[in-house]
């Protein structure tokens, strides 16, 4: 080993001086042993005499945090394998590329590694299991290949598992239903596939958020989601393979459940009435799927804390229910491409904090009524290609204030409408 390394104190490392001035004091132990190394943020580059070769080679280390300096191609050598007393391992934002080396595992004492936002390549070690103590992992943000090994479902005193934006493939593996304290998984926009594990549901009775979406996922969704009562976030959405219907169970997330986006499957059958017992629930998003049947009146339930209602794109009939005008603090309402029925209710006009309305491509039928001007923020009303609206078109829609809704882009503002497909008459549409 070199003596330098072993022997290193405050006073030599001098000529490591940080050339941005941010706070990088290095901290010895009551013996003098050299146990923290921060230098993070201190423009470091690859170059630099203060190689991970040379880091590696303090033995007595039990934090690194280097992140945010350029180390642009440098691989992570396996003798990061001898610090043994190691604890904290932050690298993120550097530029690292090459594999994860298989000796992290000997890093028993480990409960931190940070490796985000780098250029890491090749598959997980399964050695990683062995990692017993760790409590976060974050991997995010690399080009990681391959499974997700079954040995991670070992590290039962992990909260935090965060690993989205890499390539990660093949089914994610029963064995991180094993998982009970986890609080996050994150990983999404990979390239998983296979039926998401019902013994997630069974064992991780600890998560709040169980985000899955962008990827490849099959089958159906587990009604044993509905176990975990502490989730505050739940996205499975665009994951063109799951299929089959809502469970029901999912309406047992009604603690604290914040926002639910299943939106971009091929998810069938009815919207189940029990979501509406998810009074917490900020954001549902429900969007581009095949759902049938009509919207349940249960919905109305949400009212009290749904900012977001997205069931467009699906084959939804049956009338608007009136319970929608309790969606006191909702503003955006969007139910266009469906095929629902009948009038379009009067009560949207108690919905006081509504500003979009994408009522459009359905088959709504009968006058417009007046008391939907009555919505204090609507800046946004299409009721488009709706061929069975008919009547005198209520004065103040023609000159709806459509300033509120400028900067959302992708639609139209103000009161859209057709006059060649429908038999309204008023505004732009003559009357007979």
């Amino acid at each position: 080993m070199d003596a330098r390394a072993a022997n290193l104190n405050v006073s030599q490392l001098a000529f490591y001086q940080p050339s941005s001035g941010w706070d990088t004091i290095p901290h010895c132990g009551v013996e003098g042993k050299f146990q923290q190394l921060w230098l993070w943020r201190n423009g470091l580059q690859a170059d630099h005499p203060l190689t991970l070769e040379f880091v590696a080679m303090l033995p007595f280390l039990q934090t690194i945090s280097l992140y945010l300096n350029d180390f642009q191609g440098t691989h992570l050598p396996s003798q990061l394998g001898n610090l043994t007393d190691l604890e904290g391992l932050a690298l993120n934002n550097m530029g690292l590329t090459g594999t994860l080396p298989t000796d992290l595992g000997l890093l028993t004492k480990m409960t931190t590694l940070i490796l985000i936002k780098n250029s890491l390549t090749g598959s997980l070690p399964s050695e990683m299991g062995t990692m017993t103590e760790l409590h976060i992992l974050a991997l995010d943000t690399n080009q990681l290949t391959g499974p997700i090994p079954s040995q991670l479902g070992q590290l039962t005193k992990l909260s935090s598992m965060i690993m989205f934006d890499n390539l990660l493939s093949s089914s994610l593996p029963t064995e991180l239903g094993q998982l009970q304290l986890l609080g996050e998984m994150q990983l999404y926009e990979n390239m998983l596939s296979g039926s998401i594990p019902s013994e997630l549901g069974g064992g991780l009775l600890s998560l709040e958020e169980l985000e899955l979406d962008r990827n490849q996922l099959t089958g159906t969704i587990p009604s044993e989601l509905g176990l975990l009562t502490n989730m505050e976030f739940l996205s499975l959405h665009t994951n063109p393979g799951l299929i089959g219907s809502i469970p029901t169970e999912l309406g047992n997330l009604n603690a604290i459940l914040e926002v639910l986006t299943l939106r971009g499957c091929q998810l069938s059958g009815p919207i189940p009435s029990q979501l509406g017992r998810l009074t917490k629930l900020t954001g549902l998003w429900l969007f581009d799927n095949l759902l049938s049947s009509s919207i349940p009146s249960e919905l109305g339930q949400l009212g009290g804390a749904l900012k977001i209602l997205d069931l467009s794109n699906n084959h939804l009939n049956g009338t608007m229910p009136a319970s929608i005008g309790r969606f006191t603090i909702l503003g955006e309402l969007r139910l266009h491409r469906n095929a629902l029925t009948g009038p379009m209710p009067s009560e949207l006009g108690a919905m006081n904090s509504l500003n979009l309305a994408f009522l459009q491509d359905n088959l709504l039928s009968g006058s417009i009524p007046e008391a939907v001007m009555r919505a204090p923020l609507l800046s946004t009303l299409n009721v488009s290609d709706n061929p069975l609206l008919s009547g005198l078109i209520p004065n103040g829609f023609c000159d709806m204030d459509s300033s509120k809704c400028e900067g959302h882009l992708g639609h139209d503002c103000g009161f859209v409408f057709d006059c060649n497909n429908s038999n309204l008459c008023g505004c732009d549409c003559p009357c007979a």
